[in-house]
């Protein structure tokens, strides 16, 4: 189901099973992103990366979830002490068991140097 595949998809992010995030998606997959268009798998996963390593293995903070046909919109947010993203939202649409477009926004905001530079 759609949930499955995005219940997936975050469960390999957290664990940084890159090869098994790149699975959860087509191909030609793509995410309309803050930062722009992301196409393909060495986007997507570039992308992902830089979120964990940014928020230094935070888990996701899950607001709510909606399921609706092919689509998932996930809100969430994260904290990492001096980054947080209190907005995060993704809507994903699953077709054949993995996610062809994606949707992704989250405001970051800095409220203090990074700990190594404290």
């Amino acid at each position: 189901t759609p949930s499955e595949v995005v219940a997936h998809l975050q469960f390999a992010i957290n664990a940084e099973r890159w090869k098994d995030v790149a699975e959860n998606y087509a191909s030609d997959a793509f995410i309309l992103a803050d930062q722009g268009i992301l196409f393909g798998h060495a986007d997507i996963i570039a992308s992902h990366q830089s979120l964990v390593e940014l928020f230094n293995g935070v888990d996701p903070q899950i607001k709510h979830v909606t399921v609706f046909r092919d689509t998932v919109r996930v809100l969430y947010s994260l904290d990492a002490g001096w980054v947080v993203m209190p907005d995060g939202v993704d809507t994903y649409v699953v077709e054949k068991g993995v996610i062809t477009r994606q949707t992704s926004h989250g405001h970051i905001e800095f409220t203090g140097p990074p700990p190594d530079q404290q």
